[in-house]
């Protein structure tokens, strides 16, 4: 069966969003690690600038202007990032939609088959609950008491295909609503 990961379009899609997540992430990393080494306790600002240099990041002193301005521009780096997931996310979701719609138009003959059989078998349970119907009333018109002789086995719950409200009726409303079955059905 077809998937959206089938389609180069939705992997691309969600290889830029997880790059975008990964940048998201990056981000949040250094702005931790900025914050927690703007008071650093026991270590002078030398060090602790020169260790956020060691672990990848900007190397600016702890606190001061080169301080704020990463800081400010890590910020605003993350709101440009967390708009862009954002918009990403909703095109992503009218992408799985128009996909998932084509997968849906190809796959349909195949549920339809599905349909015809699940529709089928009701037909023959339905005339199956109907004779099992007809010979237990047969035995009660030739007042024979079966009970105990024989128990009835009747299949609860499906209702029969006289009764337009039973559920064996709305399953073929539904299928021959949805155009999986022809109305005659």
């Amino acid at each position: 069966m077809k998937k959206l990961t089938d389609y180069k379009e939705w992997t691309e899609a969600e290889a830029k969003l997880n790059e975008l997540k990964t940048e998201r992430d990056r981000i949040e990393a250094e702005l931790t690690e900025l914050y927690s080494r703007s008071k650093p306790s026991g270590v002078d600002k030398l060090t602790a600038a020169a260790e956020i240099l060691l672990s990848g990041g900007q190397a600016v002193a702890p606190t001061g202007e080169g301080y704020e301005k990463r800081l400010n521009e890590l910020h605003g780096r993350k709101r440009v990032v967390l708009k862009a997931v954002e918009i990403h996310e909703r095109a992503m979701k009218d992408l799985r939609a128009k996909l998932s719609a084509e997968i849906c138009r190809e796959l349909k003959p195949q549920y339809r088959k599905i349909v015809q059989r699940v529709a089928d078998a009701a037909m023959a349970l339905d005339a199956a609950m109907q004779a099992e119907k007809d010979f237990r009333d047969q035995l009660f018109q030739a007042d024979i008491a079966y009970a105990g002789h024989l128990v009835p086995t009747v299949f609860h719950g499906v209702g029969t295909l006289d009764d337009d409200n039973s559920r064996i009726s709305q399953f073929f409303q539904e299928a021959r609503s949805a155009g999986y079955l022809s109305s005659i059905q």
